[in-house]
């Protein structure tokens, strides 16, 4: 396992600035993955950034087909997935709702098909909970220092940019 300092992604993060690069959040992970963090498996990334967008804060849009991808839950059984949740400590209508959605069956007629909707914030309690992904802890440092230093580049980029032009307006 390759280790790296702070000081190399502060190292990295003022060349960014110097060189006026700029970069989206998943371009920005990409990168910092590749030179700091080869060695942690991040195939995931782009379903977990789409979640962690913004605008899914405290939506219910995870669907329970999740939960087995991920292996947090083992099968399609309704009870099996309720039992689960209530295993992991999330809440009902708080962590997430529950979904009967009426489906017709051959023989005539509907039947009841459940549907464990989750937040984002709530799937991710549920992937730490369940010890569903090895190396979860290395994985949330990596996405810890990611979105930290990214936030940082942005606001140093932000800030430069502002002072530049008010500096531009001036003269």
């Amino acid at each position: 396992m390759v280790s790296q300092s702070i000081t190399d992604i502060d190292a990295f993060i003022d060349h960014l600035i110097a060189e006026d690069i700029k970069s989206n959040l998943r371009d920005f992970t990409l990168e910092l993955h590749g030179k700091f963090y080869p060695h942690i498996n991040i195939e995931f990334m782009d379903e977990f950034l789409a979640l962690a967008a913004r605008e899914n804060e405290n939506q219910f849009i995870v669907h329970h087909d999740m939960l087995i991808k991920y292996g947090i839950a083992k099968g399609m059984r309704n009870s099996e997935i309720k039992r689960r949740l209530d295993g992991l400590g999330l809440i009902e209508q708080q962590n997430y709702r529950l979904r009967k959605l009426m489906q017709p069956v051959k023989q005539g007629g509907f039947s009841t098909k459940h549907v464990y909707m989750l937040t984002p914030e709530s799937f991710f309690i549920a992937l730490i909970r369940a010890n569903a992904i090895p190396n979860m802890r290395l994985i949330l440092r990596f996405m810890r220092t990611t979105f930290s230093s990214f936030r940082k580049h942005s606001f140093i980029t932000r800030s430069f940019n502002f002072v530049l032009s008010v500096c531009v307006r001036r003269n």
